[in-house]
């Protein structure tokens, strides 16, 4: 499991807490995916998807180790606070140094940099434990994402007709990430991890 946790602040001067996701969420993870649209539950899914399974809610809450981490986010300026995001990986078992990864926003909080909080969070961690390379599979139309990680320096490994498949390289120095917008969100996520090791429970 993610080893910190760390607030920080959006675009819009909202505040979130990035944390660990563990079984006791399964609540929050059923609110979240009632505000997501189903344009957006497509391109996280690349499928129709109507409602979280019980099977789905004990996947994405469960994890193993460091083969599979989450973190989530929650809008702490909310009474209670909201859950508005959740990131994760999957280590590869044919390719040790790799793990595919996902992502969802809530539909209001999308734009504001909060994708790019979470899946900073998860190469930090993944970084430290051996982790050289996320792979992605984004729908082409998904044009924030696929910009996103092209600010990464990711590449495109193959075109599956409607998806693509990309490959984004991690670091453990956060300085080696690209002098982008997005490099620059990374080492900032990097910094808040550090500075807020052991604050949080995680």
């Amino acid at each position: 499991m993610i080893k910190c946790a760390f607030e920080t602040t959006l675009r819009n001067s909202g505040r979130v807490l990035v944390r660990p996701v563990v079984p006791e969420d399964r609540h929050l993870l059923e609110i979240g995916f009632a505000h997501v649209s189903e344009a957006s539950r497509y391109f996280r899914f690349l499928a129709p998807k109507s409602r979280l399974s019980d099977r789905d809610l004990d996947f994405f809450t469960t994890s193993h180790g460091d083969d599979h981490v989450a973190i989530g986010a929650l809008d702490i300026d909310a009474e209670p606070p909201q859950p508005v995001g959740i990131a994760r990986y999957i280590r590869l078992s044919d390719r040790r140094d790799a793990a595919e990864i996902a992502v969802t926003v809530v539909d209001d909080y999308q734009g504001l940099g909060l994708g790019c909080i979470l899946i900073g969070a998860l190469a930090c961690h993944a970084a430290s434990d051996g982790i050289m390379h996320f792979v992605a599979l984004v729908h082409e139309d998904n044009r924030k994402m696929r910009h996103l990680f092209d600010e990464l320096d990711a590449q495109v490994e193959s075109d599956l007709g409607g998806e693509v498949e990309m490959r984004i390289p991690l670091h453990c120095d956060p300085a080696a990430y690209p002098d982008t917008k997005t490099g620059d969100a990374f080492r900032d996520v990097y910094r808040l991890a550090a500075r807020d090791f052991g604050k949080y429970p995680g």
